[in-house]
């Protein structure tokens, strides 16, 4: 006897390495993308919060428009600054809007329940809170403080996500040593009520703001850190309201997300109101141009002569400018009495001056002279505020989408979690190190962005060593480390591959400010149910009754033999178990294919795939088993195979026919449950019904697929022959302790076709084993959801790693009801076109389709989810 021919699945060396290539680059892409996205929305929003906080204020400038000075400063005023507020207010609603509209959308196209009248104001409540608490910080604290202690500011969100983790900790052995940490954590962000304003004088006027709006702005996120195990029953109870409240929140954030762009706009209204007049805030063109004025300071003669030498040269004529445009078209005016004017004169003069220009209709001077120091009027580029709001914007649907991603294919650790965990202290010395450079070289970055605008620096450090010896640096280290240990879940994620973001992410939006702490708190924490070994039934059996390898058979140099098959289980009736445990919850696949006159090699094709589900699933068994490990991916397997017309009828007694014999022969081997389904699997021969040659000959190959996949000649025992109202079944165990079924069908008993069969096995699995075995209808739900029906060809070559994918497909949409995968055809020469009518029986057709049509046949194999 010959080895057996290998199973030649897989493409080599080389598509492997690249794989590993590709996927390395996909991870370190991810990782750039998160982190700089997340740097880029945090640095471009505190730009726009700091240019508001420049109103009515000096700004040192590039002296490349006065280089006769030393010293050239800008004033800021606050029809300048009008700009900046609705570039804030667009980059805070854009998200909210975003959650309008994808809100909207499944309210309108989708089953989405109707949150009771208690739901709805709970939430409603706490988003008011939330979106008061963020309104105060963006209009109110941020413009007042540096770029540096803002990033750092937001690191202290996490006070009431820190309560709400202590209380909700689990009992365990180390529970002791966890509440510890949490209650260390508690005090750490606790420090961002009082000892931050206590050591940075900018925060003293908002001693009282900012403690109310940092608790406000954390409450958020509260049904992401209440858990139905803790100790306490109101925290309990609290965990039960919030898995409701997740299964209505679009139609609850329709509403919401809406009222919190209103408040957005009030917060904005009330609080800039302070700063300027309310006309300058809703003036008519807030985003176009605006006059500024640069002052060159401490000039003397020489030095004016030169600026007014230069500026006759320009006189009636424009000249290039970066970030500006000149005012040309006055005479040049100068000072008739020229005079000296201190600092605090020349700014009134000038507000003065320029607060006379709201007509601006009328273009002031190009330039003025005094007695020591000269002006320069230009106008700014128009919508400058809103590029800046749409780098913004455009950085925060980054973050997002490439972090969702990250978390869809299980890339999260270095595409989410670290890049969350970086973005702060990479955004602090982003800004920290460009501060101390503009400190040192006033025209720093004046080549990105317009000379007018800056982020506010009041503090740069010389070196390292000082930024550390900071308390300021010290307080905001234990706010970091304390968010670490609060977002811990990050790293350890729990969720299907492709989920959903409903299941990646608590709340359906995000939050422009600080998009790194709002998708850090709002991804989920546990949010797959968790099966536990002891649940999983592995009883010793006697591997002799499965299947024997033929010594001195096996390939040369080939591998020890599969843990498979040494591994043994308890042989079930079926998939579903007697009670209720939290074994119910995993994903069990049905292989369910149908024959009717298949060739050999298209028999051992689908059944080398099955013997390969079988190898996969028992490896996951055994590591279950014996390592005490948590697979993820872990499944049960069960294969049918529905044989039509596969009995013939030979001197009056009825008889499998040669079909049937082909799959099957003598002796031993191993255990898996699959159904092939057998059309017309019988034939009449002298009056005597036998099954037919189709049957016979996936009987013969059933051997041959075995020895091919595990690399060494093996047999299976003999089926178990039952006979049943449509025919027969022959009983498989496979080598993994997995069934494979072959049902024979008799044409004169049953209908035959495979559109008959998949009625069957539909009815069978679903009807029978399913609904007759489990009595409690939540129980029911549970099973259904995760029982897959895999319908296959009888001529399908397929891997486990392909069935894995069309799950995960499946699992990503409750409401997705068959997934299908295409098959690549094999081979060689000429492939005829796939087009072909599909004739369906009148009576089948009624229930699934209206008519005959002709229609375009792909090969495909599909997972059908049952309802």
């Amino acid at each position: 006897m010959l080895p057996p021919k290998p199973d030649k699945v897989g493409y080599g060396f080389w598509h492997e390495a690249s794989l590993q290539v590709l996927k390395l680059c996909t991870f370190v892409v991810l990782f750039v993308l998160t982190l700089g996205s997340a740097v880029v929305a945090k640095s471009s929003f505190l730009l726009m919060t700091s240019a508001i906080g420049w109103g009515g204020m000096n700004m040192t400038i590039c002296r490349d428009k006065i280089p006769e000075s030393q010293w050239n400063t800008v004033h800021i005023t606050n029809r300048l600054v009008v700009k900046w507020v609705w570039a804030t207010f667009i980059a805070l609603s854009a998200p909210e809007a975003f959650c309008f509209i994808r809100s909207l959308h499944r309210t309108l196209f989708k089953n989405v329940k109707r949150p009771t009248l208690v739901q709805f104001a709970v939430v409603f409540f706490i988003e008011t809170l939330h979106a008061i608490g963020v309104g105060i910080l963006v209009f109110r604290v941020f413009p007042d403080l540096d770029a540096v202690t803002a990033t750092q500011l937001t690191s202290g969100m996490c006070f009431i996500p820190a309560i709400l983790s202590l209380l909700s900790r689990r009992p365990s052995r180390i529970a002791l040593i966890l509440v510890i940490i949490d209650i260390v954590a508690i005090a750490a962000q606790s420090s961002g009520f009082w000892a931050f304003p206590m050591f940075i004088p900018s925060l003293e006027k908002h001693s009282v703001a900012i403690p109310w709006c940092l608790a406000f702005i954390s409450l958020a996120w509260w049904q992401n850190f209440v858990h139905d195990d803790s100790v306490f029953p109101p925290i309990r109870a609290l965990a039960r309201f919030a898995s409701r409240l997740s299964e209505r929140r679009s139609k609850t954030y329709a509403v919401v997300s809406l009222w919190k762009i209103c408040i957005y706009l009030l917060c904005m209204l009330a609080f800039m109101s302070s700063r300027m007049r309310l006309d300058d805030l809703l003036q008519r063109d807030p985003f176009g141009e605006k006059l500024i004025t640069i002052t060159g300071h401490n000039l003397n003669q020489t030095q004016i002569d030169k600026f007014l030498a230069r500026m006759s040269k320009y006189a009636g004529s424009d000249y290039d400018d970066v970030g500006s445009a000149p005012v040309t078209k006055k005479p040049i005016v100068v000072s008739e009495v020229p005079q000296e004017i201190d600092t605090g004169d020349f700014r009134g003069a000038r507000f003065k001056r320029q607060s006379d220009l709201d007509d601006e209709d009328e273009l002031p001077s190009a330039f003025n002279v005094y007695d020591t120091y000269v002006e320069l009027n230009q106008f700014t580029s128009p919508y400058d505020a809103l590029w800046i709001a749409l780098v913004q914007v455009s950085a925060v649907f980054l973050c997002y989408h490439s972090s969702k991603f990250a978390c869809k294919v299980m890339m999260q650790r270095l595409g989410f979690a670290l890049p969350m965990a970086l973005a702060v202290p990479t955004t602090v010395f982003v800004l920290s190190t460009t501060c101390t450079f503009r400190s040192t070289d006033s025209c720093h970055m004046t080549s990105t962005l317009t000379k007018e605008l800056f982020w506010k620096c009041f503090s740069s450090y010389s070196s390292f060593t000082v930024f550390l010896s900071s308390p300021q640096t010290w307080i905001w280290l234990s706010w970091f480390i304390s968010q670490c240990w609060i977002t811990v879940h990050l790293w350890t994620p729990k969720h299907e591959r492709l989920a959903r973001s409903e299941k990646l992410f608590i709340l359906p939006y995000f939050v422009g400010a600080f998009v790194d702490q709002s998708l850090a708190f709002n991804r989920r924490r546990d949010d797959k149910a968790k099966i536990r070994p002891e649940d999983l039934e592995f009883d010793q059996e006697d591997n002799s009754l499965t299947y024997e390898t033929i010594p001195g058979m096996g390939l040369m140099n080939k591998p020890p033999p599969s843990v498979c098959s040494l591994s043994s289980s308890k042989l079930e009736n079926g998939l579903i178990r007697d009670s209720a445990s939290s074994a119910d919850a995993i994903t069990k696949i049905y292989a369910c294919a149908t024959m009717w006159h298949e060739t050999t090699h298209e028999m051992t094709c689908m059944l080398k795939s099955i013997f390969r589900m079988d190898e996969d699933q028992c490896a996951r068994r055994n590591a279950q088993k014996y390592l005490k490990v948590i697979d993820p991916d872990y499944y049960e397997f069960e294969a049918h195979i529905f044989f039509d017309d596969a009995f013939d009828t030979v001197d009056g007694d009825i008889v499998i026919n040669k079909f049937v014999k082909q799959i099957v022969i003598d002796p031993d081997y191993y255990e898996f449950e699959a159904h092939i389904f057998f059309d017309d699997a019988f034939d009449t021969v002298d009056g005597d019904i036998v099954i037919n040659k189709f049957v016979k000959q996936i009987v013969s190959v059933v051997d041959q697929a075995a020895s091919a996949v595990h690399q060494t000649q093996m047999r299976l025992k003999p089926p178990k022959k039952v006979s049943t109202p449509y025919g027969g079944r022959l009983q498989y165990i496979l080598p993994g302790k997995n069934k494979l079924t072959v049902h024979l069908k008799d044409k004169n008993k049953i209908r035959h076709r495979k559109r008959w069969s998949q009625v069957m096995y539909l009815y069978y699995l679903l009807g029978y084993r399913l609904m007759t075995k489990v009595d409690e209808q939540s129980r029911k739900e549970v099973i259904s959801e995760n029982t897959f029906i895999l319908t296959l060809d009888g001529d399908v070559d397929f891997t486990p790693h392909c069935v894995n994918l069309l799950v995960d497909l499946m699992k990503k949409n409750k409401r997705l009801g068959a997934a299908c995968g295409r098959i690549h055809p094999r081979g060689s020469g000429l492939m005829v076109s796939p087009v072909q009518q599909q004739k369906v029986p009148p009576k089948f057709a009624h229930g699934f389709i209206s008519e005959r049509r002709i229609v375009i046949l792909p090969l495909l194999i599909s997972v059908r989810r049952p309802k």
